[in-house]
């Protein structure tokens, strides 16, 4: 790490930064998404819309390299982007091998410069840069409280007037203490400073963490799991609970030997019936023939003209 402004450089991430812990097992059976990250403000988002489709997704630092991608078994890889230029001589670089995996690669931003100056393409400027110190001006300074002001009216205002009945609570239920308005607040600020520490004033105690605490770190790489566990014991069940219950409950027993089935039966005779109205003559016969043949064996069995 250089004196000035205690820069980052590349051959220092590839040495300091590196994680000593003991390596990750991915079950083979999990399809993985791997995301390599460039030093993006939205690299942890991009893993998290991959395992929102299902599939399972990890951020490493750009500089693993590709053996270390391979060892996972993915079935794609993310570079992410980054604030720095392709052309900086201290700017990440992009392993050749990477694109040799025989996996689709995704580009993003930095990510995709990287990809088009390895391949032999060109990266140039534009005139504006995504990056940078940029001017704020503010026009009206009491824009920036006029909220406070009209505070009471946005926040639990007139909520007698507005659920009426429905919704009865006691007054004690409202008493909550002075310090939880101002909560939201004092989280953001504490979370600005959290992070201004780790990437800013010690950029090197993030991995330091992570190299003395390995499990908290694996529990929080994996937290994806607990959305996976709560699919299979929750979800899952209730779902196919539903389905049973509405197919074979409602549609088999319900539909099929309850009022409904019993009802569809009438209606299937009827039609049968029908169909022997045909018009003629000796179809009537026919059927007269079988009821008096009908009735003539009743009373024969019912009579006792069988008995000795």
């Amino acid at each position: 790490m250089s004196e000035d402004h205690n820069l980052i450089t590349a051959d220092v991430a590839a040495t300091e930064f590196a994680d000593e812990s003991a390596p990750i097992d991915i079950p083979c059976a999990v399809d993985e998404v791997v995301v390599l990250d460039y030093g993006g403000q939205y690299s942890q988002l991009i893993a998290r819309r991959v395992r929102e489709c299902g599939v399972f997704s990890e951020l490493l630092p750009h500089h693993v390299g590709a053996e270390e991608v391979a060892r996972r078994k993915p079935k794609g890889l993310i570079l992410s982007g980054g604030p720095a230029s392709v052309y900086d001589a201290k700017a990440p670089k992009l392993d050749k091998a990477l694109l040799e995996l025989g996996i689709p690669v995704l580009g993003i931003c930095y990510g995709m410069q990287l990809i088009a100056l390895e391949l032999g393409g060109r990266v140039e400027g534009a005139e504006v840069g995504e990056y940078g110190r940029s001017q704020l001006t503010i026009t009206q300074e009491g824009a920036l409280f006029a909220g406070l002001g009209f505070r009471h009216l946005f926040i639990g205002a007139d909520d007698v007037g507005f659920w009426r009945d429905a919704l009865v609570l006691s007054p004690a239920h409202h008493d909550a203490p002075w310090w939880l308005p101002y909560s939201p607040s004092l989280a953001m600020v504490l979370g600005f400073l959290i992070a201004w520490y780790f990437y800013m004033w010690q950029p090197l105690l993030p991995f330091g963490l992570l190299k003395r605490f390995p499990a908290i770190n694996g529990f929080f790489l994996h937290a994806w799991y607990f959305d996976a566990l709560y699919d299979r014991i929750f979800v899952r069940p209730a779902k196919w609970l539903g389905n049973f219950l509405w197919k074979v409950g409602d549609g088999k027993i319900i539909d099929g030997l309850g009022p409904n089935g019993i009802a569809a039966r009438v209606q299937d005779i009827t039609r049968g019936v029908v169909k022997l109205q045909t018009g003629y003559i000796f179809h009537y016969a026919f059927v007269m023939l079988i009821g008096v043949a009908l009735l003539i064996t009743y009373f024969i069995v019912a009579g006792g003209a069988l008995k000795p």
